[in-house]
């Protein structure tokens, strides 16, 4: 059991709340007081484990480890490519100079691994909460936001520099002013973000929980509205930092008609001196009624307080000598339950306070077909397949048209998954065997035959994949 701080690297500039240019802030750092626990280790899993950690890492570099990373820095490229304009790791952009200017202090240092326990820690400074004034929920078009947003929006993303040309998220209802939407990822980890009303130091307003699971690592985010602006034809949303403002962590969402774009940006939890643009998503709504359905059930949107928070979020505890910046609470336990690691990163809003979802284990019967294989879940609101097991297939890949039902989709690395936060209702599965590797259903592909699954609120079940045999 360890508590995460992996994604906390606090710098001077961060930490003052000032202007300053973070590339000086490690001027001052003499190299022999450089450690990889003390510095390189929150760098690291700060900007690479999302890919390169876990059973299948990235280019077969798993970077977890002080070992691993001593090994790459010492006789592989990293040194080279954390440095290289051109062609940069990671991939969406060189790190600030200050953190790769600390790689070169280190590797000066021979690489050592402890600090001296007489070296003060770069993360040994105090950070003062920006007060924050939220839109309250009775201003112009700010209550409207809940009809906006609930919908299937089917699009394209841009995750830290990576065009993904397909992408869904998938809008309902939970609870009378509580709307959610989820990417369960699979193995890997999952992505979900809950847009509710909240009375936030005696404003009801509306605030976000985002978050999910990514390798093996809790963390859950709160955003509180602090802008709306109209725009000609649009309507934008702006939610900061429910602790550290704007200058830590922020996202918009901007509606003109049935499109959507949502725009993330990040400090990386101080480590930036300013919010870099960290995801787009450019989406159309689709499918508005299952999102009508599950309105019709909960009376949304009502102005109902799901959350009050009278005195702001409580100041989430990171590890010792490490200062929180934000309103995110993290833990990492492989051996925990979602709801256990929530309550030991003390979540203010945990999993089983969540109304309404449900959880579905997957089961994968292992064959000569799938056994060491990718294998990818579709969940969809109708089949994909023929009766014979076959996807629609066009230009060598799915259907655009079949690949737009598809709500949730998964890979996963093991016989055995569990979907949490799952919206009940009506689904179809569809597993395939990623023979190709490029992580979309394509010809070649092995699949199943569509079946249909209901999914009961607040239950747990367990559904068994079979037959995985058909090619494509």
């Amino acid at each position: 059991m360890k508590k995460i701080f992996y994604i906390i690297l606090i710098t001077i500039s961060a930490i003052q709340c000032t202007s300053t240019n973070q590339t000086n802030t490690t001027v001052d750092i003499p190299f022999q007081s450089v450690s990889y626990e003390s510095h390189i280790q929150s760098i690291v899993q700060n900007h690479c484990l999302t890919c390169h950690a876990g059973k299948r890492p990235s280019a077969q570099l798993d970077l977890s480890t002080y070992e691993n990373v001593k090994a790459v820095t010492e006789h592989g490229p990293l040194l080279k490519r954390i440095n290289d304009h051109s062609n940069p790791m990671p991939t969406r952009g060189l790190m600030p100079k200050n953190e790769r200017l600390l790689f070169l202090k280190w590797v000066k240092n021979n690489y050592k691994k402890v600090a001296d326990s007489t070296t003060t820690s770069q993360n040994d400074y105090e950070f003062t909460p920006p007060s924050i004034s939220p839109v309250d929920i009775q201003q112009a078009h700010v209550f409207d936001f809940f009809n906006k947003m609930q919908g299937h929006w089917v699009g394209k993303m841009n995750l830290m520099g990576e065009n993904i040309p397909w992408f869904a998220f998938d809008y309902r209802a939970t609870a009378p002013a509580h709307i959610h939407g989820l990417f369960e990822g699979g193995t890997i980890g999952n992505l979900f973000n809950a847009f509710f009303m909240a009375n936030y130091k005696g404003t009801e307003t509306i605030m976000v929980r985002n978050g999910g699971i990514l390798n093996g690592i809790y963390r859950t985010s709160y955003f509180v509205l602090k802008t709306v602006e109209e725009k000609g034809d649009e309507i934008n949303y702006r939610f900061v930092d429910a602790y550290g403002g704007e200058q830590i962590m922020w996202m918009e969402l901007t509606f003109n008609s049935d499109q959507l774009e949502m725009v993330v940006h990040t400090s990386r939890f101080g480590t930036y001196s300013k919010p870099t643009k960290h995801m787009v998503f450019k989406g159309k709504k689709q499918h508005l009624e299952l999102a009508q359905t599950a309105a019709k059930i909960h009376n949304f949107p009502s102005k109902v307080v799901e959350k009050t928070f009278s005195s702001g979020l409580p100041t989430p505890q990171w590890q010792e000598g490490y200062t929180a910046t934000s309103g995110s609470y993290m833990w990492q336990d492989e051996s925990k339950s979602i709801v256990e690691l929530a309550q030991l990163a003390q979540d203010p809003y945990p999993i089983n306070e969540i109304p309404y979802l449900a959880q579905m284990d997957i089961n994968i019967e292992q064959t000569e077909q799938t056994k060491d294989q990718k294998i990818i879940v579709y969940l969809s609101r109708s089949p994909l397949t023929d009766e014979q097991g076959k996807v629609p297939i066009e230009y060598g890949y799915i259907k655009q048209s079949v690949m737009d039902e598809v709500l949730l989709f998964s890979e996963i690395e093991a016989s055995n998954f569990k979907y949490t936060y799952l919206h009940p209702g009506t689904y179809y599965l569809t597993a395939f065997v990623d023979v190709d590797n490029n992580s979309s259903l394509s010809k070649g592909d092995i699949t199943n035959t569509s079946f249909k699954v209901e999914i009961q609120p607040k239950s747990s079940q367990t559904v068994h994949i079979e037959n995985i045999n058909v090619q494509n």
